[in-house]
């Protein structure tokens, strides 16, 4: 399976990994998963680690995906892409330009600890009642 991911409640965030060659399909499915997920994303943010993909998608590919990401997660804090290398750096950018233009803070990271801290200042503390 080339996506794995794990929900941390604590931290709310969704960690989500890839590996190797992916594909459209494998990742709206994947998004697909997490948005049924219990517990259920909402508010959370979504952090993908990418820098162990090996496959470079068409940028028709990621304006797809990241439509695909405001549709499904429209109540999402925000979403930090985290790659390695110019090409990906240049796509995951522009998938966060497209996911910004949706009304959803993105971005673009080469580190991951720098993308979780980044997220994790947009969220709000939940409220204790």
């Amino acid at each position: 399976m080339p996506y794995t991911y794990r929900v941390s409640p604590e931290e709310r965030l969704v960690y989500v990994s890839g590996e190797g060659e992916v594909e459209l399909t494998e990742s709206k499915e994947t998004l697909l998963s997490i948005a049924a997920g219990s517990p259920s994303p909402t508010g959370f943010g979504l952090v993908f680690d990418l820098r162990n993909v090996t496959s470079t998608p068409y940028t028709e590919t990621v304006h797809d995906i990241a439509a695909f990401l405001t549709e499904h997660f429209p109540s999402c804090p925000g979403m930090a892409i985290v790659v390695s290398g110019p090409d990906h750096y240049r796509l995951a950018t522009t998938a966060s330009l497209d996911i910004e233009e949706q009304g959803l803070p993105a971005g673009a990271f080469e580190d991951a600890i720098a993308a979780a801290g980044w997220l994790k200042s947009l969220i709000s503390p939940i409220e204790n009642v």
